[in-house]
């Protein structure tokens, strides 16, 4: 449930406080703000001037990514004005709700949206895509608003693109991402690349936004070098795949580091694609994998041996694995379970007292309606 707190300082803003809170939830706070609302709510709902709740956050804006969305509207309900948090923070289309539900307009400022354009940030925030920097969505933005054509690649059987521009309307479909042959993407992914360099003398001409498990970065970086050129390009990673890890107990945590970065450069994954790691109850305290964890700021999953059994059966293990855990496999079969499948994407690689293996969850992506409905 959303966390929507709602101010006022009138009888009759009081009133209307009341009415939406009906009709949307949250908590009915009054006057004053709290700093501990700003820092956990959703939305701030405030009915007031607009410099009177300015000047209330301002001391505690820290940043887009972070700060909840903060709407402001006038006592009568005629005015719905998303001051904060438009896109990411998603005031704007709350805005759009209250205002169809009071009857009254949205003020909407951004310039993407009066365009009718895609706001790119908001997109990728609800999606759950990593990756681009607040400086990519800007110049992103500007370059649609310049009229230049955005060019989307996203990973769908591990790859194929759709193309959309900014003097196009059109709505994609939903789209899900599977997981297929790894070296086909990557051939996929360096062709497709290579075309957006080379197809055009005026890299401005064109926008591309890459959306794979895949280190695009790298790819487009190494076929930039060659060609002494470069496009904007924006690189987003959903974080779907699971990193299953067995290792021999004590294993230093220098190694099982460089073992896991290692894995996911020879396979040409991003890191920014993980979701999490995975292993088997007995190595739940294991000191390398909980520093892997912290470094890479990343969940780990724990299994006992009886939630293993089943997909273990299938895998190739070891009679050693069997004697220590239980199971003959421990990466493939932890990973699988932590995505929900029973296919590794990567099955077990080997390393000295490590393996690693892979599995992805299958995920839907909404690519954004370009339609420039509201």
């Amino acid at each position: 449930m959303c966390k929507y707190y709602y101010y006022y300082l009138t009888q009759e803003a009081e009133a209307l406080a009341r009415k939406i809170h009906q009709e949307f939830g949250g908590e009915l706070s009054g006057w004053p703000v709290r700093q501990h609302d700003f820092l956990t709510a959703d939305a701030l709902i405030m009915i007031m001037a607009t410099g009177i709740a300015v000047r209330t956050v301002a001391p505690w804006l820290r940043s887009k990514t972070s700060d909840p969305a903060v709407i402001v509207l006038d006592q009568q309900g005629q005015f719905v004005i998303p001051l904060l948090g438009g896109h990411i923070g998603g005031a704007n289309n709350l805005s759009l709700k209250i205002a169809r539900f009071l009857g009254g307009k949205a003020v909407i400022t951004t310039a993407t949206d009066v365009r009718g354009l895609p706001a790119w940030d908001s997109w990728a925030y609800e999606n759950g895509l990593v990756g681009a920097s607040a400086d990519d969505y800007k110049h992103l933005a500007a370059g649609m608003l310049g009229g230049i054509p955005v060019r989307l690649a996203i990973d769908e059987n591990l790859f194929s693109y759709n193309r959309w521009t900014t003097g196009r309307n059109s709505a994609f479909s939903v789209t899900e991402l599977a997981w297929n042959d790894l070296a086909q993407a990557q051939q996929a992914w360096q062709q497709y690349l290579q075309s957006t360099v080379t197809e055009s003398d005026t890299p401005e001409k064109e926008i591309n936004i890459l959306i794979s498990i895949l280190d695009t970065e790298q790819l487009h970086k190494q076929i930039c070098q060659n060609h002494m050129r470069q496009k904007l390009t924006v690189h987003l990673h959903p974080p779907v795949l699971w990193l299953g890890i067995g290792c021999r107990k004590n294993i230093e945590a220098e190694r099982l580091v460089e073992a896991a970065e290692r894995f996911l450069l020879a396979n040409n994954i991003s890191k920014l694609a993980l979701a999490g790691l995975a292993t088997i109850s007995l190595k739940a305290e294991e000191p390398a994998i909980r520093r892997l964890a912290d470094l890479w700021q990343l969940p780990v999953e724990v299994y006992e041996t009886s939630q293993l059994a089943e997909l273990a059966r299938t895998i190739p293990g070891s009679e050693f694995v069997r004697q220590q855990t239980g199971i003959p496999a421990v990466a493939e079969p932890a990973a699988c379970k932590a995505a929900g499948t029973d296919r590794a994407l990567i099955a077990k690689s080997k390393y000295p007292g490590i393996t690693l293996a892979l599995a992805g969850s299958k995920t839907e992506i909404r690519l954004p309606d370009t339609s420039g409905s509201r």
